[in-house]
């Protein structure tokens, strides 16, 4: 019922990535495309350890942010709809409002049951989307601090380029922080989002 994306070792010394879709879900629900896509992307550049909670959550988070980012390019908006949601699988994520599908908006977010339901790295994924839907909404709708779609993807995919493979939550951040310096165009103001 699930979608799946990654890499599956080497292949001549090179890794291969792949993505495979579920019986019900995935093939009609572009963001989840761009989700799996996300996760062959990242795993090649970052090579996760998946060997904590924060480091799986921001894998999960990420691939959210490169799956809204897919599908709104796919839809020629400038607005993703930020929530991902498979009625088919009984999953949602609402990353504009983490609360309204039990996930975490912050990293004290905790809660027993829906760690455990839906998995640790799941449940706090949505720290680091949410982080990326504050940034492309200028943290309350200001908007000489909101950063477009193009530079979000800029941002991400550069951060991630600088991440370790045992990657946390702060790391990341510190992470995005260098990658909005280097992102040609994003103004103090939005530095200042980011942060």
């Amino acid at each position: 019922k699930n979608a799946k994306g990654g890499i599956l070792g080497d292949t001549d010394g090179e890794p291969v990535g792949y993505i495979s879709m579920g019986k019900v879900t995935g093939v009609d629900d572009i963001d989840v495309i761009g989700h799996e896509y996300a996760h062959v992307v990242s795993f090649m550049t970052v090579d996760w350890q998946k060997n904590s909670m924060e480091n799986n959550a921001m894998n999960e988070g990420i691939s959210d942010i490169f799956g809204e980012i897919t599908e709104a390019w796919h839809n020629q908006s400038e607005e993703p709809n930020w929530i991902v949601m498979l009625p088919q699988i009984n999953l949602k994520r609402n990353i504009m409002n983490p609360k309204d599908s039990g996930n975490a908006s912050v990293v004290d977010d905790s809660s027993w049951w829906n760690e455990y339901w839906k998995g640790e790295e799941y449940h706090y994924s949505t720290v680091i989307s949410h982080a990326a839907y504050l940034m492309w909404n200028g943290i309350d709708g200001t908007q000489e601090k909101k950063i477009s779609l193009d530079d979000l993807a800029r941002l991400w995919y550069r951060a991630m380029l600088m991440m370790p493979s045992d990657c946390d939550f702060s790391t990341c951040r510190q992470m995005v922080e260098w990658a909005a310096v280097s992102v040609d165009g994003i103004t103090k103001e939005q530095r200042s989002c980011i942060a």
